[in-house]
Protein backbone atom coordinates (compact mmCIF):
# COMPACT_ATOMS: atom_id res chain seq x y z
CA UNK A 1 0.00 0.00 0.00
CA UNK A 2 1.41 3.42 -0.88
CA UNK A 3 2.05 6.05 1.84
CA UNK A 4 -0.80 8.31 0.67
CA UNK A 5 -3.33 5.51 0.98
CA UNK A 6 -2.02 4.53 4.43
CA UNK A 7 -2.48 8.12 5.59
CA UNK A 8 -6.01 8.17 4.17
CA UNK A 9 -6.96 5.04 6.10
CA UNK A 10 -5.39 6.40 9.29
CA UNK A 11 -7.34 9.63 8.89
CA UNK A 12 -10.56 7.69 8.35
CA UNK A 13 -10.02 5.75 11.57
CA UNK A 14 -9.89 9.01 13.59
CA UNK A 15 -13.20 10.33 12.28
CA UNK A 16 -16.46 9.72 14.18
CA UNK A 17 -18.78 7.03 12.85
CA UNK A 18 -21.02 8.57 10.22
CA UNK A 19 -18.33 10.99 9.06
CA UNK A 20 -15.76 8.50 7.79
CA UNK A 21 -17.49 7.66 4.53
CA UNK A 22 -18.22 11.35 3.91
CA UNK A 23 -14.62 12.30 4.60
CA UNK A 24 -13.34 9.56 2.34
CA UNK A 25 -15.74 10.10 -0.54
CA UNK A 26 -18.19 13.02 -0.08
CA UNK A 27 -20.38 11.99 -3.02
CA UNK A 28 -20.67 8.32 -2.09
CA UNK A 29 -23.09 6.76 -1.50
CA UNK A 30 -25.97 9.07 -2.35
CA UNK A 31 -28.21 6.34 -3.77
CA UNK A 32 -28.73 2.58 -3.33
CA UNK A 33 -25.73 0.27 -3.77
CA UNK A 34 -26.18 -3.06 -5.54
CA UNK A 35 -24.45 -6.24 -4.32
CA UNK A 36 -24.18 -8.97 -6.97
CA UNK A 37 -24.34 -12.54 -5.66
CA UNK A 38 -23.77 -15.51 -7.95
CA UNK A 39 -26.08 -17.90 -6.09
CA UNK A 40 -29.85 -18.18 -5.50
CA UNK A 41 -31.53 -16.74 -2.40
CA UNK A 42 -31.12 -18.86 0.69
CA UNK A 43 -27.72 -20.33 -0.11
CA UNK A 44 -24.78 -19.59 2.18
CA UNK A 45 -23.23 -16.88 0.00
CA UNK A 46 -26.58 -15.13 -0.26
CA UNK A 47 -27.12 -15.27 3.51
CA UNK A 48 -23.66 -13.84 4.17
CA UNK A 49 -24.08 -11.04 1.62
CA UNK A 50 -27.48 -10.08 3.02
CA UNK A 51 -26.12 -9.99 6.57
CA UNK A 52 -23.51 -7.45 5.46
CA UNK A 53 -25.97 -5.54 3.28
CA UNK A 54 -28.31 -4.96 6.21
CA UNK A 55 -25.55 -3.60 8.44
CA UNK A 56 -23.94 -1.47 5.74
CA UNK A 57 -27.30 0.15 5.04
CA UNK A 58 -27.48 1.20 8.69
CA UNK A 59 -23.93 2.56 8.71
CA UNK A 60 -24.17 4.50 5.45
CA UNK A 61 -27.82 5.52 5.56
CA UNK A 62 -28.37 4.17 2.04
CA UNK A 63 -29.86 0.83 0.93
CA UNK A 64 -27.45 -1.98 0.02
CA UNK A 65 -29.53 -4.27 -2.16
CA UNK A 66 -28.58 -7.87 -2.95
CA UNK A 67 -29.18 -8.88 -6.57
CA UNK A 68 -28.98 -12.63 -7.18
CA UNK A 69 -27.48 -13.54 -10.55
CA UNK A 70 -26.91 -17.31 -10.30
CA UNK A 71 -25.49 -19.54 -12.99
CA UNK A 72 -22.26 -20.96 -14.41
CA UNK A 73 -20.66 -21.47 -11.01
CA UNK A 74 -21.19 -17.81 -10.04
CA UNK A 75 -19.08 -16.63 -12.98
CA UNK A 76 -22.01 -14.70 -14.49
CA UNK A 77 -22.18 -12.48 -11.41
CA UNK A 78 -18.41 -12.04 -11.42
CA UNK A 79 -18.46 -10.98 -15.07
CA UNK A 80 -21.18 -8.44 -14.39
CA UNK A 81 -19.24 -7.12 -11.41
CA UNK A 82 -16.07 -6.75 -13.44
CA UNK A 83 -17.84 -4.82 -16.22
CA UNK A 84 -19.86 -2.50 -13.96
CA UNK A 85 -19.14 1.21 -13.79
CA UNK A 86 -16.30 1.89 -11.31
CA UNK A 87 -18.37 4.33 -9.25
CA UNK A 88 -18.96 2.29 -6.09
CA UNK A 89 -22.59 1.48 -6.81
CA UNK A 90 -22.04 -2.13 -7.90
CA UNK A 91 -20.32 -4.40 -5.38
CA UNK A 92 -19.60 -8.05 -6.16
CA UNK A 93 -19.63 -10.76 -3.51
CA UNK A 94 -16.91 -13.04 -4.85
CA UNK A 95 -16.02 -16.53 -3.69
CA UNK A 96 -13.11 -18.93 -3.92
CA UNK A 97 -15.07 -20.61 -6.70
CA UNK A 98 -15.43 -17.70 -9.10
CA UNK A 99 -12.26 -15.78 -8.16
CA UNK A 100 -9.69 -18.57 -7.70
CA UNK A 101 -10.95 -21.90 -9.08
CA UNK A 102 -13.11 -21.21 -12.15
CA UNK A 103 -10.55 -18.91 -13.84
CA UNK A 104 -8.08 -21.80 -13.73
CA UNK A 105 -10.62 -24.23 -15.19
CA UNK A 106 -12.38 -22.19 -17.86
CA UNK A 107 -10.13 -20.37 -20.35
CA UNK A 108 -12.83 -18.17 -21.90
CA UNK A 109 -14.35 -16.34 -18.95
CA UNK A 110 -15.41 -12.75 -19.47
CA UNK A 111 -13.22 -11.50 -16.61
CA UNK A 112 -9.75 -11.82 -15.17
CA UNK A 113 -10.00 -11.96 -11.37
CA UNK A 114 -6.56 -10.46 -10.79
CA UNK A 115 -6.93 -7.60 -13.27
CA UNK A 116 -10.59 -6.61 -13.27
CA UNK A 117 -11.35 -6.04 -9.57
CA UNK A 118 -10.44 -3.84 -6.65
CA UNK A 119 -10.39 -6.17 -3.65
CA UNK A 120 -12.15 -4.67 -0.64
CA UNK A 121 -12.03 -7.24 2.15
CA UNK A 122 -11.96 -10.96 2.85
CA UNK A 123 -15.12 -11.37 4.91
CA UNK A 124 -14.84 -14.97 5.99
CA UNK A 125 -13.28 -18.41 5.64
CA UNK A 126 -15.17 -21.70 5.75
CA UNK A 127 -13.23 -24.91 6.44
CA UNK A 128 -14.08 -28.38 5.20
CA UNK A 129 -14.17 -31.52 7.33
CA UNK A 130 -12.50 -34.84 6.44
CA UNK A 131 -14.97 -37.59 7.33
CA UNK A 132 -15.31 -41.38 7.23
CA UNK A 133 -18.15 -43.65 8.35
CA UNK A 134 -18.45 -43.99 12.09
CA UNK A 135 -17.64 -47.72 11.86
CA UNK A 136 -14.61 -47.23 9.63
CA UNK A 137 -11.35 -48.78 10.86
CA UNK A 138 -9.72 -45.43 10.00
CA UNK A 139 -9.59 -43.38 13.18
CA UNK A 140 -7.25 -40.50 12.33
CA UNK A 141 -5.70 -38.66 9.42
CA UNK A 142 -2.44 -40.49 10.10
CA UNK A 143 -4.16 -43.86 9.86
CA UNK A 144 -5.92 -42.76 6.67
CA UNK A 145 -2.61 -41.90 5.03
CA UNK A 146 -1.01 -45.15 6.22
CA UNK A 147 -3.99 -47.29 5.13
CA UNK A 148 -4.07 -45.69 1.69
CA UNK A 149 -0.44 -46.61 1.08
CA UNK A 150 -1.28 -50.27 1.72
CA UNK A 151 -4.44 -50.25 -0.39
CA UNK A 152 -5.70 -47.19 -2.27
CA UNK A 153 -8.91 -45.69 -0.90
CA UNK A 154 -11.79 -44.14 -2.82
CA UNK A 155 -12.93 -40.62 -2.05
CA UNK A 156 -16.04 -38.84 -3.25
CA UNK A 157 -16.64 -35.24 -4.26
CA UNK A 158 -19.37 -33.05 -5.66
CA UNK A 159 -17.76 -33.24 -9.11
CA UNK A 160 -14.59 -32.42 -11.02
CA UNK A 161 -13.13 -29.09 -10.04
CA UNK A 162 -15.28 -28.39 -6.98
CA UNK A 163 -13.55 -27.45 -3.76
CA UNK A 164 -13.94 -30.81 -1.99
CA UNK A 165 -12.31 -32.46 -4.99
CA UNK A 166 -9.42 -29.99 -5.15
CA UNK A 167 -8.88 -30.06 -1.39
CA UNK A 168 -8.39 -33.82 -1.53
CA UNK A 169 -5.98 -33.51 -4.43
CA UNK A 170 -4.03 -30.99 -2.35
CA UNK A 171 -3.99 -33.46 0.56
CA UNK A 172 -2.79 -36.27 -1.71
CA UNK A 173 0.14 -34.24 -2.93
CA UNK A 174 1.05 -32.93 0.50
CA UNK A 175 0.83 -36.28 2.31
CA UNK A 176 1.56 -38.95 -0.31
CA UNK A 177 -1.78 -40.64 0.33
CA UNK A 178 -3.14 -42.92 -2.41
CA UNK A 179 -6.72 -41.85 -3.00
CA UNK A 180 -8.89 -42.51 -6.06
CA UNK A 181 -11.40 -39.85 -7.07
CA UNK A 182 -15.06 -40.79 -7.53
CA UNK A 183 -16.92 -37.68 -8.77
CA UNK A 184 -20.66 -37.25 -8.18
CA UNK A 185 -23.23 -34.76 -9.39
CA UNK A 186 -23.19 -32.86 -6.13
CA UNK A 187 -21.97 -33.56 -2.62
CA UNK A 188 -25.27 -35.01 -1.37
CA UNK A 189 -25.10 -38.25 -3.41
CA UNK A 190 -21.42 -38.60 -2.51
CA UNK A 191 -22.29 -38.31 1.17
CA UNK A 192 -25.07 -40.89 0.74
CA UNK A 193 -22.58 -43.34 -0.75
CA UNK A 194 -20.09 -42.62 2.03
CA UNK A 195 -22.72 -43.47 4.63
CA UNK A 196 -23.66 -46.55 2.61
CA UNK A 197 -20.12 -47.82 2.32
CA UNK A 198 -19.55 -47.37 -1.42
CA UNK A 199 -16.68 -44.91 -0.88
CA UNK A 200 -14.22 -44.54 1.98
CA UNK A 201 -13.73 -40.87 2.70
CA UNK A 202 -14.57 -37.33 1.59
CA UNK A 203 -14.37 -33.67 2.49
CA UNK A 204 -17.59 -31.75 3.07
CA UNK A 205 -18.79 -28.59 4.78
CA UNK A 206 -19.14 -28.18 8.53
CA UNK A 207 -22.88 -27.52 8.25
CA UNK A 208 -23.38 -30.91 6.59
CA UNK A 209 -20.86 -33.02 8.49
CA UNK A 210 -20.99 -31.83 12.09
CA UNK A 211 -24.65 -32.84 12.68
CA UNK A 212 -23.88 -36.32 11.30
CA UNK A 213 -20.80 -36.55 13.50
CA UNK A 214 -22.86 -35.61 16.56
CA UNK A 215 -25.44 -38.24 15.58
CA UNK A 216 -22.72 -40.87 15.52
CA UNK A 217 -23.06 -41.58 11.78
CA UNK A 218 -19.75 -40.06 10.68
CA UNK A 219 -16.31 -39.72 12.24
CA UNK A 220 -14.47 -36.43 11.77
CA UNK A 221 -10.77 -36.96 11.17
CA UNK A 222 -9.64 -33.38 10.62
CA UNK A 223 -10.65 -29.87 9.58
CA UNK A 224 -8.98 -27.92 6.80
CA UNK A 225 -8.61 -24.61 8.65
CA UNK A 226 -5.11 -23.67 9.74
CA UNK A 227 -6.07 -24.44 13.36
CA UNK A 228 -8.88 -26.22 15.21
CA UNK A 229 -12.43 -24.89 15.12
CA UNK A 230 -14.36 -23.63 18.14
CA UNK A 231 -17.38 -25.71 17.14
CA UNK A 232 -15.49 -29.00 17.56
CA UNK A 233 -12.20 -28.36 19.32
CA UNK A 234 -11.56 -32.09 19.71
CA UNK A 235 -11.16 -32.48 15.93
CA UNK A 236 -7.56 -31.74 14.87
CA UNK A 237 -6.58 -29.57 11.94
CA UNK A 238 -5.03 -31.30 8.95
CA UNK A 239 -2.07 -28.99 9.51
CA UNK A 240 -1.27 -30.85 12.75
CA UNK A 241 -0.34 -33.86 10.60
CA UNK A 242 0.51 -32.22 7.27
CA UNK A 243 2.42 -29.04 8.02
CA UNK A 244 1.15 -25.86 6.39
CA UNK A 245 -2.05 -27.39 5.02
CA UNK A 246 -5.05 -25.10 4.61
CA UNK A 247 -7.95 -25.47 2.19
CA UNK A 248 -10.97 -23.28 2.83
CA UNK A 249 -13.75 -21.72 0.85
CA UNK A 250 -14.10 -17.99 1.32
CA UNK A 251 -16.09 -14.91 0.49
CA UNK A 252 -14.76 -11.53 -0.54
CA UNK A 253 -16.28 -8.21 -1.53
CA UNK A 254 -14.87 -6.60 -4.67
CA UNK A 255 -15.46 -3.49 -6.73
CA UNK A 256 -14.71 -2.92 -10.44
CA UNK A 257 -11.13 -2.00 -11.26
CA UNK A 258 -10.75 1.76 -11.29
CA UNK A 259 -13.11 2.47 -8.40
CA UNK A 260 -11.68 5.42 -6.44
CA UNK A 261 -9.40 4.31 -3.63
CA UNK A 262 -11.29 6.44 -1.11
CA UNK A 263 -14.45 4.40 -1.79
CA UNK A 264 -12.55 1.11 -1.54
CA UNK A 265 -11.00 2.15 1.78
CA UNK A 266 -14.26 3.50 3.19
CA UNK A 267 -16.12 0.29 2.37
CA UNK A 268 -13.30 -1.84 3.80
CA UNK A 269 -13.41 0.14 7.04
CA UNK A 270 -17.19 -0.27 7.34
CA UNK A 271 -16.91 -4.00 6.57
CA UNK A 272 -14.44 -4.37 9.40
CA UNK A 273 -16.92 -2.68 11.74
CA UNK A 274 -19.66 -5.07 10.63
CA UNK A 275 -17.45 -8.11 11.16
CA UNK A 276 -16.81 -7.11 14.76
CA UNK A 277 -20.51 -7.16 15.63
CA UNK A 278 -21.29 -10.22 17.79
CA UNK A 279 -24.60 -10.88 16.03
CA UNK A 280 -22.89 -11.00 12.62
CA UNK A 281 -20.09 -13.23 13.90
CA UNK A 282 -22.65 -15.60 15.41
CA UNK A 283 -24.78 -15.70 12.27
CA UNK A 284 -21.80 -16.56 10.08
CA UNK A 285 -20.47 -19.11 12.58
CA UNK A 286 -23.76 -20.98 12.17
CA UNK A 287 -22.81 -21.36 8.48
CA UNK A 288 -19.32 -22.58 9.38
CA UNK A 289 -17.82 -19.23 8.35
CA UNK A 290 -15.31 -17.32 10.44
CA UNK A 291 -15.02 -13.58 9.91
CA UNK A 292 -11.73 -11.80 9.27
CA UNK A 293 -12.11 -8.25 10.61
CA UNK A 294 -8.36 -7.71 10.28
CA UNK A 295 -8.62 -7.92 6.48
CA UNK A 296 -7.79 -4.83 4.42
CA UNK A 297 -7.79 -4.18 0.67
CA UNK A 298 -4.09 -5.12 0.53
CA UNK A 299 -4.70 -8.30 2.55
CA UNK A 300 -7.69 -9.26 0.39
CA UNK A 301 -5.70 -8.79 -2.80
CA UNK A 302 -2.78 -10.84 -1.50
CA UNK A 303 -5.14 -13.60 -0.35
CA UNK A 304 -6.96 -13.77 -3.70
CA UNK A 305 -3.68 -13.88 -5.63
CA UNK A 306 -2.26 -16.64 -3.42
CA UNK A 307 -5.44 -18.72 -3.66
CA UNK A 308 -5.56 -18.27 -7.43
CA UNK A 309 -2.01 -19.57 -7.71
CA UNK A 310 -2.54 -22.43 -5.24
CA UNK A 311 -5.64 -23.87 -6.90
CA UNK A 312 -4.17 -23.29 -10.33
CA UNK A 313 -1.21 -25.49 -9.44
CA UNK A 314 -3.48 -28.25 -8.12
CA UNK A 315 -5.69 -28.12 -11.20
CA UNK A 316 -2.67 -28.40 -13.49
CA UNK A 317 -0.88 -31.04 -11.43
CA UNK A 318 -3.98 -33.22 -11.13
CA UNK A 319 -4.94 -32.55 -14.76
CA UNK A 320 -8.46 -31.57 -13.70
CA UNK A 321 -10.77 -31.19 -16.68
CA UNK A 322 -14.39 -30.18 -16.95
CA UNK A 323 -16.75 -31.96 -19.31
Amino acid sequence: MNPTRRLAIAALATLPMGARAQGAAPAWPVRPVKILVGFPPGQSSDIVARAYADELAKLYGQPFVVENRPGAGATIAAGLGARAAPDGYTVHFGTSGNLAVAPNLYPNLTYDPLKDFEFVTLVGRSPLVLVVRADSPITSLGSLIASSKTSALNYGSGGNGVVNHLAMELLKRASGARLNHVPYKGSSPALTDLLGGSIDVMFDTTTVTFPLVRQGRLRALAVTSASRMEQMPEVPAVAETVAGFEAVTWGMFTLPRGTPGAIVDSLALRMSEVMRQPAVKEKLAELGTYVTPESSPAHAKAWAEAEFQKWGRIIRDADVRIG
